[in-house]
């Protein structure tokens, strides 16, 4: 079964609340992919559109080490937070941490790139930003950002972003002119 048309099905199984399990449904997609091994060469596709996709495995087959960083940031956002968080960061959104805790930064950072695995973030990526590169904030390219909450008021003109405060529990997402979709102006997220 081509992969496109299993999302089709896992869509409208979703939305027309059909009573079968999305894991499974998942579990099907994932078991018919074709995925080369670890090293091996670029495959190239199309999703459409007359689109290039390329994709090549990561040279190590071995999970990258996250210790209790995932855990953490779904324990801290929740679930719904979390995979919006995760859904921006994988369509090249640009996304925000807030906290207190330095090493809470560092670690739903990299949780967040962690997640992504076999692929790899590519575009800015600073776990904890020094107010000195805040014009990171200006620019068009997508980043993973951490920003300790002491420099929140610093951060001014930030838009087309996803801010996640770490601090805030499971309802501190707010989505700021984000996906380039009307559905998404301006509103938080809640569990």
């Amino acid at each position: 079964m081509h992969p496109f048309y299993s999302l089709k099905i896992i869509y409208t199984a979703h939305i027309e609340n059909m009573g079968l399990a999305l894991e499974k449904l998942i579990g099907n997609l994932l078991g018919s992919l074709f995925v080369p091994p670890a090293g091996g060469p670029q495959i190239h596709f199309s999703i459409g559109a007359k689109d290039k996709q390329s994709l090549q495995p990561p040279a190590s087959a071995t999970l990258p080490v996250t210790g209790q960083s995932v855990a953490g940031l779904f324990q801290q956002l929740g679930i719904t937070n979390t995979l919006t968080i995760f859904s921006a960061a994988l369509t090249e959104q640009k996304v925000l941490f807030y906290s207190s805790s330095c090493a809470r930064l560092y670690a739903a950072c990299h949780a967040l790139t962690s997640l992504m695995f076999p692929f790899r973030y590519n575009h800015d990526y600073f776990p904890i930003l020094p107010a000195s590169l805040f014009k990171v904030f200006s620019t068009q390219k997508p980043f993973i950002v951490g920003v300790h909450s002491s420099l929140r008021d610093q951060v001014t003109e930030v838009v087309d972003v996803i801010v996640a405060d770490l601090d805030g529990g499971i309802h501190s997402i707010q989505v700021l002119f984000c996906f380039r979709c009307s559905l998404f102006l301006y509103l938080t997220f809640f569990c």
